[in-house]
């Protein structure tokens, strides 16, 4: 009896080391894979371009100049890198380094204002400099930043500093990747431990490492669905749009790393108790 309380005990903290660890991985993943915020092709960035388009007619009949003017400078191509730009701030934003925001260049953008007929016309000689570069060309690079990062740089950095004064935030963010491979070795410690101690009933070893692993599974499924409940999305809608399908397609990739962890330990928890149930039924015969 109490070899099976201890077992049982052990698959509890087994469970829940598993959950754990699962939850770790998108963790680890907002924090230090740039590829997750990575869109090329997805219709996150056809809205991008779309949200874009419209801000430059805004700004062309604001400054009196043709749109057609610069929509060739603010293609698909250069939001990619400013969002390889932006991906690499952000990591290292996030691990506490101190990393300059990625600008772009609208030197070419200027020129090509100040070359317009409709702006020569509407714009003094004098004034034509300062307005195509301070006005007009800002506030197309405000836009194409906006897009790709739809919150504001400084107030992310100011949270994450406030954050971090509370709980050490960029240690824990540097220190995650070792608690894989710790977390890995203590979940096989336990099951060891479990199989060493019911060795002469492996039947029933394998009904505890499958409880713990369909517990670990069914807890997930039910964080999954929590996060479903709060429709973050829908949060982050009030912000902006783009902003909403940011973060639409992150969690859209995190849901399948995690989800393809989950279905593992639910697959092996099912097999293992599967063959609980049949090595109970020679047991008895």
């Amino acid at each position: 009896m109490g070899a099976h309380i201890g077992c049982a005990i052990l698959s509890f903290f087994l469970a829940l080391l598993l959950f754990a660890g699962t939850l770790l991985v998108p963790v680890w993943r907002v924090t230090s894979d740039r590829s997750l915020y990575l869109t090329a092709g997805s219709e996150l960035m056809d809205a991008r371009m779309e949200a874009l388009e419209q801000k430059i007619a805004d700004v062309a009949e604001e400054y009196s100049f043709s749109p057609d003017t610069v929509k060739g400078f603010v293609t698909r191509e250069v939001l990619l890198s400013q969002e390889e730009g932006m991906a690499d701030w952000l990591i290292g934003v996030l691990h506490g380094k101190a990393v300059s925001q990625p600008t772009w260049d609208t030197t070419e953008v200027q020129e090509a204002i100040r070359e317009d007929e409709l702006f020569q016309a509407a714009v003094p000689s004098a004034m034509r400099k300062v307005v195509a570069r301070d006005q007009a060309a800002y506030a197309i690079s405000t836009a194409v930043n906006s897009a790709v990062l739809p919150i504001r740089a400084e107030v992310l950095q100011a949270g994450l500093q406030v954050v971090n004064k509370k709980v050490d935030l960029y240690k824990i963010i540097e220190e995650l990747p070792l608690v894989f491979p710790a977390a890995g070795v203590a979940a096989l410690i336990l099951a060891l431990i479990i199989l060493l101690v019911m060795r002469k009933s492996l039947r029933v070893a394998f009904a505890h490492l499958g409880s713990a692993l369909l517990a670990a599974a069914l807890m997930l499924l039910a964080v999954a669905l929590y996060v479903l409940a709060l429709d973050v999305p829908g949060l982050c809608g009030q912000v902006s749009a783009l902003f909403a399908l940011q973060v639409t397609a992150i969690l859209k990739q995190l849901a399948i790393s995690a989800g393809i962890i989950t279905l593992a330990w639910l697959v092996f928890g099912v097999v293992l108790m599967c063959v609980f149930q049949h090595c109970s039924r020679r047991h008895r015969t």
